[in-house]
C-alpha cells in the first residue's frame, strides 16, 4: 500500500460520497475513501470505451448536492500499487478515447467513480443482469415453483396465464 494524493472537484467529492454509500449498503460496514477508490477502480474494469460507456452514456448519474468539507477535495489515500498504476495508465488512455490532449488525475478519478456508479446502479451491463437482480429473479421463480408444485400435489387446476402475470409483476417489483 502506498499513499496517493490528488485534487478532485466538489462534484467528484460528492460522487465519491454517493459511491461510498452504495458500497457501505452492499457490504453492510463502514468503509474509508481509500476503500471506495480501490473498489471503484475494480468496478471500472468493465469499461471498454470511456467515451461511450461512461462520459456519453444514457445512464443518468444524479449527483446529490450534499455539503462537502473543502478538505474532501484533497485526497491523500493509502491504496494499493495496482490501483495507483491503473490510475496512471488511465490518465494516458482516456485522452485518446475522448479526443483530448490530456486529463487530470482528478478527472480520471471522477470517471472511475462514474463507471463504478453505473455498474452498481445499472440493471444491465454488457447484457448481463447484475448479481443482486439475478438472485431476486431466482427467488421469485423458487416461490412460484413451490406454489405450482403444491397445486399439482393437491390436484388443483393451474391457471398458467395468471401465474405468468404474477411472476412478471413480482420480478418487475424486485428489480
Amino acid at each position: 500500500m502506498s499513499f496517493y494524493q490528488a485534487r478532485i472537484s466538489i462534484t467528484t467529492a460528492r460522487l465519491m460520497e454517493q459511491v461510498k454509500r452504495i458500497y457501505e449498503n452492499k457490504k453492510g460496514v463502514s468503509i474509508t475513501r481509500a476503500d471506495v477508490l480501490m473498489s471503484a477502480y475494480e468496478d471500472s474494469l468493465w469499461v471498454k470505451n470511456w467515451s461511450d460507456d461512461v462520459i456519453n452514456t444514457k445512464e443518468r448519474i444524479r449527483i446529490e448536492k450534499v455539503d462537502i468539507n473543502p478538505s474532501a477535495q484533497k485526497l491523500k489515500l493509502n491504496i494499493s500499487q495496482e490501483v495507483i498504476e491503473g490510475i496512471k495508465r488511465l490518465k494516458e488512455e482516456i485522452p485518446l478515447q475522448i479526443n483530448s490532449r490530456s486529463v487530470t488525475y482528478g478527472v480520471v478519478i471522477e470517471y472511475i467513480l462514474r463507471a463504478a456508479y453505473i455498474k452498481n446502479t445499472s440493471r444491465i451491463i454488457e447484457g448481463a443482469v447484475n448479481k443482486s437482480g439475478e438472485r431476486k429473479i431466482k427467488e421469485v421463480f423458487i416461490k412460484y415453483n413451490d406454489i405450482v408444485s403444491q397445486d399439482i400435489e393437491n390436484g388443483e387446476t393451474i391457471d398458467v396465464l395468471s401465474i405468468l402475470k404474477s411472476i412478471e409483476k413480482d420480478i418487475l417489483k424486485e428489480i
